[in-house]
């Protein structure tokens, strides 16, 4: 199931689609194309994940493979309800670090994922060409 919900953000980037316009006074349906990069593959893409409850998503790809190009797992972005407040992790030299400035004004080591925080993007890089 994990996998699915990772394409579907995937696809919510990448892919064309048609939606039910909810602007005020629209009845409509909303086309979104296709994104076409003019200058190769994007340098990074950031995948929203704000539509799943973090149960839902067993497992976080470390990599992902996108317009034959590698990408990896660099950072992301928490949200807690209870603060209405956003954090950030990522990686400095191999190690994950969580900063949020509410709580903590350091840099924290990551362990494991933060508890009570719900996930709001992941944030993937292109990997250098080989």
């Amino acid at each position: 199931l994990h996998g699915d919900l990772i394409q579907l953000a995937v696809d919510e980037l990448f892919c064309s689609r048609i939606e039910l316009c909810k602007e005020y006074g629209c009845d409509g349906l909303r086309e979104f194309s296709q994104r076409i990069f003019c200058h190769g593959p994007p340098p990074f893409v950031i995948l929203n994940m704000q539509q799943w409850k973090s149960e839902e998503l067993a497992y976080v790809p470390y990599y992902l493979d996108l317009s034959d190009h590698k990408y990896l797992l660099e950072g992301a972005t928490f949200f807690s309800k209870e603060h209405h407040h956003y954090s950030a992790a990522f990686q400095i030299d191999g190690c994950w670090m969580h900063y949020d400035g509410l709580r903590n004004l350091n840099l924290m080591l990551l362990n494991k994922p933060p508890e009570f925080l719900l996930l709001s993007s992941l944030v993937y890089i292109r990997a250098a060409a080989k």
